[in-house]
């Protein structure tokens, strides 16, 4: 059994050896050891969810620059619904 993998979203599909898991789930993958005894090496997989984040609400004045504190982006003009992706940011480890 091999070590738990928690794979963000971003990543997914994730190529385990001969498996391409694009859900979370269990996977197997058979190898030899020195061309002869063949094994099966299993894994568990989790794939994390994509997290929409929290709704940020700014109001300004003409001119006034919002910056956003995690990725130092600036919006300097009216935004209306703009979406900011957060990479590497999930609902479970927030």
């Amino acid at each position: 059994m091999a070590k738990p993998r928690i794979i963000c979203p971003e990543l997914s599909p994730y190529r385990w050896h001969c498996e391409l898991a694009t859900s979370s789930g269990t996977y197997r993958c058979p190898f030899k050891q020195n061309g002869c005894c063949e094994f099966d090496s299993v894994v568990d997989i989790t794939i994390l969810e994509e997290y929409n984040g929290p709704d940020v609400y700014f109001i300004g004045c003409n001119g006034e620059i919002y910056t956003d504190s995690i990725t130092k982006v600036k919006f300097p003009q009216c935004n209306d619904h703009t979406i900011v992706k957060l990479s590497k940011s999930t609902k479970v480890f927030l």
